[in-house]
């Protein structure tokens, strides 16, 4: 008898419970057809026409890093590589460390086809070139800059600083 007792209360529980529905979000409304003309893509197709020199410093973004250089993004036709030897005067870089994809990166252009049809780069020549610059605005504004000296040589010493 209690067993009777006890099962139609369960059903009595299972009766009066609401029921648990679940909710649907309702369907997002359908993306309006929109037509591109050649005027939206302007600016890119003309900075893709952009003519390098040897020389010139150019800032690009890290597509690719691997032990032997780096390939850089200029929103040009071609792509940039950047040897891992022209990457650093810094005898304690670390590329696979340092650089990751996405990193922003100036480099001189060294050479307009490095027979891949990449610009070839090098880091370490527009870090010479900034580097100069920066010392300029950093003596004109009466900077202290601290940092480790590697080695000592007749003139004096070489200081890397960053």
């Amino acid at each position: 008898m209690e067993e009777k007792k006890e099962l139609e209360e369960i059903i009595f529980e299972q009766e009066t419970q609401p029921e648990q529905t679940e909710e649907i979000a309702p369907a997002e409304p359908a993306a309006e057809d929109v037509q591109e003309t050649m005027e939206d893509y302007a600016d890119e197709l003309e900075a893709s026409f952009r003519t390098f020199s040897v020389g010139d410093v150019l800032t690009g973004t890290v597509i690719d890093v691997d032990e032997s250089g780096v390939l850089m993004d200029f929103n040009y036709y071609a792509p940039g590589r950047i040897p891992a030897e022209e990457m650093s005067a810094d005898p304690h870089f670390q590329l696979l460390e340092e650089v990751h994809v996405g990193d922003a990166i100036s480099a001189t252009v060294v050479r307009l086809d490095d027979g891949a049809g990449n610009l070839l780069l090098s880091r370490k020549e527009a870090d010479d070139v900034l580097a100069w610059d920066k010392l300029k605005q950093m003596q004109e504004d009466h900077t202290v800059i601290t940092g480790t000296i590697t080695e000592v040589v007749p003139a004096g010493a070489i200081l890397y600083v960053e």
